[in-house]
């Protein structure tokens, strides 16, 4: 959500530079950009993806490092040693393109330290025990009410994501020297506070102000953190608890042992009774490390899912004000396709330095479909004709008004930047004038606004279907065991 506090004039660069005066080609791959890899074929006609590492090396197998890049799910690497008999052919490319590619595989593997290291050496300051913890880089300088741990997450996040976005969309001469000012507050009563220092009530879990060049976020993930450690504590004593009642039933068992034997129990009885006192020990105590088990995961699964919220609420309004400070250029960017490029955006993969879009939301997707399906033509001329308001509940727009125009802007966004991109620098730059927005977006797509729509329309069912398709072919495939001399090793950890 961007502040709505008068407009705004930004303009983005979906393409790379174009030749100047030379009229664009449009890249059917859109802001997705594939890795290009080697293929090596299996005698059984399947194929793997990824850098053959040291082909001919060993006569008898061939290093091979796959490179697992899912749409929409985390890219992940494995090491393979396959017998140089179960391979049918190797597709090798040429010697630059593989560089690049060996370089691609190195600076992934390196991204899980890199992660793991930046977020400690985040310098923070602050003024007393009480003052908020403060942050000067070189995007943004940042004050927070949060956490140690979670501020520096989060820095290291709205690096990550700005740096992306410049990769992926390059400033503008248009660019301005004002610069980004974050507040990260811990708590929501502390973002309500913030909302009315600055004039907003949104609810919204974070908000842009164009006029301040300022991001805010809420988040009660330091609570859930804090939480997490307590019961954490908690956990750890039941831990301890166990361990001290081991020895005490190893005690138990050898007096219960010396009770049978003086009451004149045979040997075979006590043994018997004593193995039986010691199963049914052995059993709750494995139930009572399952509960501790099953509890840290559901605690971790809680800080992840608070933490993933804020993180996507980071990277929405992080592109608004991206767009806001790089891309200002003039071009008077529609706040339809704004909001549905940052929707678009929020849900990219972040991996070695890359924004990874390469899957649509299958939550919007889906609920896009049942839109489609049960809502009337036309959808799309609302859209476009409307402005920021529509977005925003409490200025006329009802709340289900408003969620539509954000599932229509996504799905919209989606189709021009990945699906049937037309986005460019030259393209972008007919949505500027003073026309109705009909016109704009009709000079974007190049035909008429309805038989735009009813080909979008059809774009997106099928797109529907085919994630639905997907879903059981891909666990079914990840399912088949491969030939191998030797166990498969990750080659990245936590992926």
């Amino acid at each position: 959500m961007r502040g709505r506090l008068g407009s705004i004039v930004v303009g983005v660069v979906l393409a790379a530079a174009e030749a100047e005066g030379a009229e664009p080609v449009p890249d059917r791959a859109g802001l997705h950009a594939p890795w290009q890899v080697e293929r090596i074929t299996l005698d059984d006609g399947r194929m793997l993806e990824g850098l053959v590492s040291d082909e001919g090396r060993d006569a008898d197998d061939i290093a091979f490092v796959e490179v697992v890049r899912r749409p929409g799910r985390p890219m992940y690497l494995v090491a393979r040693r396959l017998p140089a008999g179960a391979v049918a052919s190797i597709e090798r490319l040429p010697a630059a393109a593989h560089a690049a590619l060996v370089a691609r595989v190195e600076a992934f593997r390196a991204s899980d330290r890199a992660r793991e290291e930046r977020a400690p050496a985040v310098q923070l300051v602050r003024d007393g025990e009480d003052g908020p913890w403060c942050y000067e880089g070189p995007w943004f300088t940042s004050e927070s009410s949060a956490g140690q741990a979670l501020t520096r997450r989060a820095i290291v996040r709205l690096e990550s994501l700005l740096t992306a976005f410049e990769g992926l969309v390059p400033a503008t001469g248009g660019a301005t020297d004002r610069r980004l000012t974050v507040r990260l507050c811990g708590s929501q009563a502390d973002y309500v506070r913030a909302q009315a220092a600055v004039g907003v009530k949104a609810a919204n879990p974070a908000f842009y102000l164009p006029a301040r060049s300022l991001l805010v976020a809420g988040s009660d993930a330091t609570a859930a953190f804090e939480e997490a450690q307590l019961a954490a504590d908690g956990l750890d004593a039941t831990l301890d608890r166990q361990r001290a009642l081991d020895a005490d039933v190893a005690t138990g068992l050898r007096e219960l042992a010396r009770e049978l034997e003086s009451q004149g129990v045979p040997a075979s009885q006590r043994a018997d009774i004593i193995a039986r006192t010691r199963a049914r020990w052995q059993r709750e105590k494995a139930a009572t490390l399952a509960r501790v088990e099953q509890a840290r995961k559901d605690n971790a699964a809680v800080v992840e899912r608070t933490q993933h919220a804020l993180f996507t609420a980071l990277a929405h309004e992080a592109w608004h004000a991206y767009a806001d400070l790089r891309l200002g250029a003039g071009g008077g960017l529609p706040a339809w396709l704004d909001e549905g490029l940052a929707q678009v955006f929020e849900t990219g993969l972040l991996e070695a330095g890359e924004l990874r879009l390469d899957a649509p939301d299958p939550e919007r997707l889906a609920r896009l479909a049942v839109l489609l399906d049960t809502a009337p033509q036309p959808l799309l001329d609302g859209l476009v004709a409307e402005g920021e308001r529509q977005f925003v509940v409490g200025h006329g727009t009802p709340a289900a008004a408003a969620r539509q125009a954000y599932l229509l802007a996504w799905g919209v966004a989606y189709d021009l930047a990945l699906g049937e991109p037309v986005l460019s620098a030259r393209s972008l730059a007919g949505l500027a004038g003073d026309d109705d927005g009909r016109a704009r977006f009709e000079r974007l797509v190049g035909t008429p606004l309805a038989d735009y729509e009813a080909a979008w329309r059809a774009r997106m069912r099928a797109l529907s279907r085919q994630a639905r398709a997907a879903q059981p072919r891909a666990d079914q495939a990840a399912a088949r065991p491969l030939p191998a001399s030797g166990a498969a090793a990750p080659a990245a950890r936590g992926r």
